[in-house]
């Protein structure tokens, strides 16, 4: 089955994604160190969220991809927190949304790499 990724970008205190999607996103993710319920409200209250879908044939969504920004929207942002499920790495989902983040952030000046994520910092 061929994936279709989709994305969904939010410049708001409320995003697009409930908290089962994110529990069960975040079940065995290891760099998250808090539960899934409580990082659900982390994000639902963060300036900018981009996050990957996967789509399957029946229209059901399962998110494969979440970026947590803070950002002001006029001169800096930090890129606190990029996640990419394993069986999705190395496909070019966490590329995507990094190319869907830096068309929303166009014209900020400075944008920061939290120091866990240094990882990303190629993308």
């Amino acid at each position: 089955m061929d994936s279709n990724y989709s994305f969904i970008a939010s410049i708001s205190t409320r995003s697009d994604f409930t908290i089962q999607e994110i529990v069960e996103a975040f079940t065995d993710c290891e760099e998250l160190d808090i539960p899934g319920q409580d990082f659900f409200y982390v994000l639902n209250d963060s300036q900018f969220v981009i996050t990957a879908y996967e789509n399957d044939v029946e229209g059901n969504r399962r998110i494969i991809g979440i970026i947590q920004v803070l950002s002001d929207m006029r001169w800096s942002a930090v890129i606190n927190f990029v996640y990419v499920r394993p069986e999705y790495r190395g496909k070019g989902v966490g590329t995507l949304m990094m190319q869907a983040l830096v068309a929303k952030l166009r014209g900020i000046k400075w944008v920061y790499v939290a120091p866990n994520n240094m990882d990303v910092a190629p993308l």
